[in-house]
């Protein structure tokens, strides 16, 4: 092989160095159009892509509230102190001091032919046993405890109870929140007898404001950024915790429960491992307050329940406040740093322009056909034009979990087909207008309990006219099967605009 001159080198170098250059500008120029193009698609498309990183946030982050746990090792003092029952009602009964030791509950009773029997407070296979107050202290002295502070829901519906033997309804959005929460909420408000907190006794009582009972409009309804005082909203009853000792699929497929339950709770929450660990150290658990949800005890013992089985039926005799979610509500918010706001007074719009929330299900078998969609979106886009509304149009399914919240908490009238997706009228401000669209002929009650609760105006949609409660308070009417027909929903689009319209003018200040 002939050797190279120094001058033909220095070429052969050169050009090598210029076949990197271009290389290298190749590179850059190819980097600047990647980079040029995907700014050019986060500005067209702002939105998309916020609600891109809001999902990621919901996957990976949760932000997690460091809220106090209230779990005291060795319950001191509480020797001295009985199991008292505070209500019974089915499937929502109220304790102070429950006590759970391996496989049993105990409720050590000075009068123990008052209190339930299991068959009224619980399922499933564990030990019920009412001892005499005096078995208490003895019991002390060769065991260890742990007290649950506070007030504790204790959910219990485990799936072998079910009647296909694998069916749990708190693995479900609806009925977690909308029947056994609210449900049990609404039993603790009316146990409003003051509650010492023992980790705490430097703040006395927690005393609870007495009920505005539903029938009443109170002045102190408002249309500003919630007020919070030491941590704690001012108006309702609130959970410590959640103890979910034995449900082992109470987090739905979506997602919804345990985002909304890390956001209200923070780690406070008790699941299998815990209480498991707590029975394999044999030690002796005391709630210190507890609701007991249970499913089918309130199907057993309430003619409600067992009609329309849904177990918050019972809940709706007691004489409970349309604010006593608010401290649960404003906790959410408040941890999602989204401002929970509250009425002037029930039925009233929070803004000068009320807000219409519709939420569609277009794209699933449960919906409007697509003329009638199109002319009830025409209208509502014409309420927004003159200025008589402001509209949000959604579909759950493309929003993080933080904007479903969000776009739910500042509604007026929330509009839609049947579907679980109503569930987030629990963050719409109460004394809000609800308007369920259901097929012809049928009907259940889900939403409308929850609107109950809170104070919402439910409006029960066949087609072209609002169903008033006395044509379906009996039981359930129709065929609940054809829901899930696929048959689009009827809807005549003339009336539902003159029923806005009407809702709109009531709402107004």
């Amino acid at each position: 092989m002939p050797r190279l001159s120094l001058t033909e080198m220095a070429n052969q170098t050169t050009g090598v160095q210029l076949t990197q250059t271009r290389r290298m500008v190749l590179m850059l120029v190819g980097l600047a159009i990647i980079m040029f193009s995907l700014f050019a698609l986060i500005a067209s498309d702002t939105d998309k892509w916020s609600r891109h990183l809001e999902t990621l946030s919901d996957k990976w982050q949760y932000a997690v509230p460091n809220r106090p746990s209230r779990i005291v090792p060795h319950c001191t003092g509480l020797e001295s102190e009985p199991t008292i029952m505070l209500g019974d009602l089915p499937g929502f009964l109220v304790l102070d001091n429950l006590w759970f030791h391996e496989d049993t509950f105990y409720l050590f009773a000075e009068k123990p032919e008052d209190m339930p029997d299991k068959d009224r407070a619980m399922s499933g296979p564990f030990g019920w046993e009412v001892r005499p107050f005096e078995d208490m202290p003895l019991l002390f002295e060769r065991n260890q405890s742990i007290c649950l502070e506070g007030s504790s829901l204790l959910l219990v519906d485990h799936p072998q109870w079910g009647e296909d033997g694998q069916y749990t309804g708190y693995s479900h959005y609806y009925h977690l929140f909308g029947e056994g929460f609210m449900g049990a909420l609404a039993a603790l408000e009316a146990a409003v007898e003051p509650i010492v907190d023992q980790s705490r006794p430097e703040l006395g009582e927690s005393l609870w404001p007495q009920p505005y009972l539903n029938t009443t409009i109170d002045s102190r309804f408002r249309s500003e950024e919630y007020t919070w005082a030491h941590g704690k909203a001012h108006h309702g009853v609130e959970f410590d915790r959640m103890v979910i000792p034995w449900i082992s699929d109470w987090r739905d497929s979506h997602g919804i429960n345990s985002f909304l339950f890390n956001h209200i709770y923070g780690k406070t929450t008790v699941e299998a491992a815990e209480w498991e660990e707590w029975r394999e150290e044999g030690l002796w658990v005391s709630m210190r307050r507890v609701v007991i949800a249970d499913r089918w005890a309130a199907a057993r013992y309430s003619p409600p329940v067992e009609g329309w089985y849904r177990q918050a039926l019972s809940a709706l005799s007691l004489p409970f406040s349309h604010l006593f979610f608010e401290r649960t509500r404003a906790k959410l918010l408040n941890s999602l740093e989204i401002p929970a706001l509250l009425r002037p007074s029930l039925g009233k719009s929070l803004r000068k322009i009320p807000k219409i929330l519709y939420v569609s299900r277009q794209s699933s078998n449960r919906k409007f056909t697509e003329q009638t969609h199109n002319a009830l979106m025409d209208v509502l886009s014409h309420f927004e034009e003159t200025g008589k509304a402001k509209i949000d149009y959604v579909k759950w399914e493309g929003l993080s979990k933080k904007s479903q919240v969000k776009m739910s908490s500042d509604a007026d009238i929330y509009l839609g087909v049947h579907g679980n997706g109503m569930t987030h009228q629990l963050w719409m401000p109460p004394g809000g207008k609800v308007v369920e669209c259901f097929p012809l002929d049928t009907f259940t009650r889900d939403y409308q309990i929850i609107a109950e609760f809170l104070g919402h105006d439910h409006h029960l949609i066949w087609g072209n006219r609002v169903v008033p409660q006395t044509e379906w308070d009996e039981g359930q009417a129709g065929d609940y099967s054809s829901i899930w027909s696929g048959r689009p929903i009827p809807l005549d689009v003339d009336f539902m605009r003159n029923l806005l319209q009407n809702l709109l003018n009531e709402m107004i200040l």
